[in-house]
């Protein structure tokens, strides 16, 4: 009498319910329970042995090593070359007996699914096992899988415990929830026909790409898409998606797929039955999509389909604006770089016209003070000392207020408009008033806040200065007009009196002209003077 539990021992684990018993070719007797593992009776010696897994949980059984996968037994089976398969809710497991230990097959080894009801072998050697998810056809020299499913005939994909058998003709029945399948294991034929795969369509934003039809002025499909090879997409045409297909129909939905992107993916999809792939927000540049495929019987095109895809930048991004912003930027430095050299040379214009001012008019006038100071000095023509002081006394006011017309010229908190204007009124109106000459000074559209360069500053004011002394001294003038204007840039001023005229060949007339026509052509200016009822000095053409 054998026990699988101690029935004397109350506190042994509850009795266990056989669920197959198997007699294999060496007068052994298996028996399989549903929670005690599997059990062995040698009837040659009388030994009882149990092999199960006990103190762990079944997720952690697959990690013991030569432990069968589950307590729970479904299935016996001894193949032709007397090895021993059982079939658990774990999985597939081959007895060793040199060891006494198990080999497990699960899903990760390729089984449709762990719980196994039946085993039987065909003439070749080949175990068909039926499952919860199907049949599955197991080749034990190579331990791969074939599985069949619902789509391939098959009453449905969940079949029950100890429905199976095969007749002495080799015929094997299955039976499931649905109802029993039969057939022979040889007219079960492999599909070796290697299948084309082709790409199938191309979507943008998830609407397919028309031949022909323009997507932002460009056309981008202008042949059908398996005689297309490469497509070009603008940089913000960034959604792709690639439908693919083998052409294989035996049973399409097991035909299985495998893809990458040259330039993006670092290797290839795991194999599977999804037939497209979206790639958004690709960086402008150079792709290959490639995808293989295979068929119902894993018999893989390994070949397959290619397509170029190229991203083309967006502007901003190409050579030819990298070109064009390094111009412009060149552009840009050159002319920064010959405004600083034009500031240079204006710099060193009003230093030479400071420095020729000083030695013509102060230069000039102090050698004149020196000159009559050493007279008065020396005694020399005592009868004109007086007015050799009063002379020197003159030409150090002079030299003083030219002093002062350079400092302001140079002063730049003087440089806008309404500074000029106010130096230029004050010096008109108290040279004039002393002597009862009434003054028109006139403004037309000036920009008060300009600001004025130096140089114009300097001999515009300068200007203005030598043509009131001329109507003081030469004019015999009662009234006089000042009129200074401003059109499109350009600034004008016109100063003319109701004197008798002024001849222009006289001494001073003539070296005070020359001077007003020296400073004119410092601003570029255009000089025009006229004698007739009074007399009139226009300057004019003054850019600023």
């Amino acid at each position: 009498t054998y026990y699988i539990h101690d029935p004397t021992d109350p506190t042994s684990i509850s009795p266990q319910k056989v669920t197959a018993i198997f007699e294999d070719s060496f007068n052994n007797l298996w028996i399989g329970t549903d929670q005690g593992g599997l059990n062995l009776i040698d009837r040659n010696n009388g030994t009882f042995s149990s092999f199960k897994i006990s103190g762990v949980t079944q997720a952690d059984r697959n990690d013991i090593t030569g432990a069968i996968s589950s307590n729970f037994i479904k299935c016996i089976h001894e193949d032709a070359n007397r090895n021993l398969w059982i079939g658990t809710t774990g999985g597939l497991n081959r007895f060793i007996r040199e060891s006494q230990l198990f080999k497990s097959y699960s899903i990760e080894d390729g089984l449709p699914n762990n719980v196994i009801y039946g085993i039987l072998e065909d003439n070749k050697g080949y175990l068909w096992i039926s499952t919860n998810l199907g049949i599955s056809k197991f080749d034990p020299a190579k331990e791969t899988f074939k599985n069949f499913e619902q789509t391939d005939g098959l009453q449905g994909n969940e079949f029950n415990t100890n429905a199976y058998y095969k007749t002495e003709e080799g015929e094997f029945f299955f039976g499931g929830l649905n109802g029993l399948n039969s057939f022979f294991p040889d007219d079960i034929k492999e599909n070796t026909s290697i299948p084309q795969i082709v790409i199938t369509d191309l979507l943008l934003f998830n609407k397919s790409l028309s031949i022909g039809a323009e997507y932002e002025d460009e056309v981008i499909l202008k042949n059908s898409v398996t005689e297309t090879n490469v497509i070009e997409l603008n940089y913000d045409q960034n959604v792709l998606t690639i439908e693919f297909t083998a052409l294989d129909f035996s049973s399409p939905v097991k035909n299985r797929y495998s893809y990458m992107l040259e330039g993006f993916d670092d290797d290839w999809s795991e194999p599977g039955r999804r037939r497209n792939v979206t790639y958004t927000n690709l960086d402008p540049g150079q792709y290959k999509f490639r995808v293989i495929g295979s068929n119902n019987d894993d018999v893989w095109n390994r070949e397959g389909d290619q397509l170029s895809i190229i991203v083309l930048p967006p502007y901003w991004r190409t050579w030819w604006f990298a070109l064009a912003v390094l111009v412009v930027l060149s552009a840009i430095l050159y002319a920064l770089f010959r405004y600083r050299v034009a500031k240079i040379i204006e710099l060193e214009r009003l230093r030479i016209g400071i420095a020729s001012d000083l030695h013509d008019d102060i230069g000039a006038t102090l050698s004149k003070i020196s000159m009559h100071a050493q007279l008065v000095k020396e005694g020399i023509d005592i009868q004109n000392r007086s007015k050799y002081l009063t002379r020197i006394s003159e030409m150090s006011n002079s030299v003083i207020d030219t002093m002062k017309d350079i400092v302001w010229s140079i002063d730049a908190r003087n440089d806008s408009f309404e500074s000029m204007i106010l130096k230029m009124k004050d010096f008109s109106y108290d040279l004039l008033s002393d002597k009862n000459i009434k003054l028109d000074f006139i403004t037309k559209d000036i920009d008060l806040n300009v600001k004025l360069p130096v140089e114009v500053r300097q001999n515009l004011f300068l200007i203005l200065k030598e043509a009131v002394n001329n109507i003081v001294k030469h004019s015999g003038a009662d009234s006089s007009v000042i009129k200074l204007s401003q059109v499109h840039g350009s600034l004008s001023l016109e100063i003319y009196d109701n004197g008798a005229g002024i001849c222009e060949k006289s001494h001073h007339i003539g070296h005070g002209l020359k001077n007003i026509k020296m400073r004119s052509e410092k601003m570029g200016a255009r000089l025009e003077t006229k004698s007739e009822d009074g007399y009139s000095i226009k300057v004019f053409g003054i850019k600023i």
